[in-house]
């Protein structure tokens, strides 16, 4: 940590400049053009995917329009009294194209919905059935035994098992009879009943949705990709073969990709929108290549990034030439000064500066001349202190000189066996050496008492013991209290001279 502090905080003025550069100029910069790119590119994005997003709605409404024209077709094939004439009658397996002209009415119905109904009818297939084992189709079949095989189709046996209830229903799924292979269609099934609500037959109408699909979006003024989701997520159709989604397609639609909104994939570098089929409960999604309109975005980003960075390293170039400048003559002065300081602060030569740093300079050697002036201040007040300290050493050796003579005089006095005058000069020797202890202030009470006691003793052998000293307090609270030194005895030495000297 404190390496990374003593990196953004250096010490060295240049590189100040340049970290403050960085961080105060080149971060925000480089920030707010990298985010006004990104609002100009989801600005882009916005409007390809509103365009992109009124073409998916139009796939979507026309494809609801096919399927409720599919189912107007059934209703109106049910309506027709020669089609139900026809099925009941029957008529002998074979193509349409063999049969008499009286007997080929379903076909000529089949032309007139082409033409009035269905204008996309080349992706719209017609199958009917009776119940004689005869099929009529719109297209030429592959083989004549697909009779069998439509009858047990899953659809055509929900609606035959489903009775009145499920006369009719959708199917999504291979269709193999139309073309021969198994493309996936979209088929509504319905029975056809007379009047008196008796099945006469069976019509299957089948879409090629993913045929019908590619040429649809063919004639879009913006063209993109499109493909065909079920309920479960499974791609079931596609505007191109190749067009492929991202793996997690389904987590997108179950949550950023709502019917209106679009979502960028990174990976293919596209747009996707959806739009959705209620009716069927499918999604159709429109995957735009951005490349189409931004072209080589990583290319248009590394463009705008070197254009970016090109005029950063220039302008870093010239503050570090600027901070050179500057600091060049900084760091002289500074090796200058170090000259200094072992030289008894003798002045500098200014000749060779100019500008700030010669103001710089001049209040420097205004510093120096200040600086010998109060040293030589500061050597004048050392040698007063030394005489003060001297004097204070003379006043300490007398009163010592005093206690040796006291203690003298004490001796002197036990060996002539005169124990008043020794005890005199003990209890004036104590007071003398606590007086002599400059260094404590304050002393204990049981102490400060002691010293009462040795100038009483004094007091009483001069007035030959006629009086006595009475001490009343509380010794086990008082007598450690701190109190000064020297404290009780004026009191004391007042008392015995005002008090008791002036009585008989």
């Amino acid at each position: 940590m404190k390496n990374i502090m003593n990196i953004l905080r250096p010490s060295s003025l240049k590189y100040r400049l340049f970290v403050a550069f960085i961080f105060f100029i080149f971060i925000p910069y480089f920030t707010i053009q990298i985010r006004n790119f990104s609002q100009i590119e989801k600005l882009y994005e916005r409007q390809i995917s509103v365009q992109n997003q009124d073409q998916l709605q139009q796939v979507a409404s026309r494809f609801e329009t096919l399927k409720g024209t599919v189912f107007r077709t059934a209703i109106q094939l049910e309506k027709e009294p020669d089609v139900i004439r026809l099925l009941k009658a029957g008529k002998p397996e074979g193509p349409a194209a063999d049969m008499p002209p009286s007997d080929n009415r379903v076909e000529a119905l089949f032309q007139e919905i082409r033409s009035k109904f269905l204008p996309d009818s080349n992706y719209v297939y017609y199958t009917i059935a009776d119940m004689q084992g005869n099929l009529y189709t719109s297209y030429q079949l592959a083989d004549q035994e697909h009779y069998h095989a439509f009858m047990h189709q899953e659809g055509v046996q929900q609606v035959l098992n489903g009775g009145t209830q499920a006369s009719y229903t959708w199917a999504e799924g291979p269709i193999e009879d139309i073309t021969g292979a198994p493309n996936r269609m979209l088929s509504f099934y319905m029975t056809i009943r007379d009047s008196g609500r008796e099945a006469v037959g069976l019509v299957r109408i089948s879409i090629d949705y993913q045929e019908w699909l590619r040429s649809l979006v063919s004639r879009f003024l913006i063209q993109q990709d499109y493909v065909l989701l079920d309920e479960a997520g499974s791609i079931i159709g596609r505007s191109r073969p190749n067009v492929s989604l991202p793996p997690d397609v389904i987590e997108l639609l179950d949550s950023r990709l709502v019917p209106g909104s679009y979502v960028v994939d990174r990976s293919s570098s596209s747009l996707l929108n959806v739009a959705y089929i209620p009716s069927l409960n499918w999604y159709v999604i429109g995957q735009f290549p951005l490349e189409i309109f931004f072209g080589d975005i990583q290319q248009i980003k590394r463009q705008f990034f070197m254009s970016l960075l090109l005029p950063t390293l220039v302008f870093v170039a010239m503050t570090f030439l600027i901070a050179s400048s500057v600091t060049k003559p900084l760091r002289l002065l500074q090796k200058r000064m170090s000259e200094i300081t072992g030289k008894n602060f003798k002045l500098i030569g200014v000749d060779r500066y100019k500008g700030e740093v010669l103001h710089l300079a001049n209040a420097f050697n205004q510093m120096l001349e200040d600086m010998n002036k109060m040293v030589e201040r500061l050597k004048a007040e050392e040698r007063q202190k030394e005489a003060m300290r001297f004097q204070v050493l003379l006043s300490q050796m007398n009163p010592h000189f005093l206690l040796n003579t006291i203690n003298t005089i004490k001796w002197n006095a036990l060996s002539h066996d005169d124990e008043s005058t020794a005890e005199i000069c003990v209890s004036l020797g104590r007071l003398l050496e606590t007086s002599l202890n400059t260094n404590v202030e304050l002393i204990h009470l049981k102490d400060e008492l002691e010293l009462v006691n040795a100038y009483v003793y004094i007091q009483n052998v001069r007035y030959d013991h006629r009086f006595e000293v009475t001490y009343e307090y509380d010794a086990a609270a008082l007598q450690y209290a701190l109190v000064p030194k020297f404290t009780l005895q004026p009191i004391v030495e007042n008392s015995i001279i005002h008090g008791i000297s002036q009585m008989k």
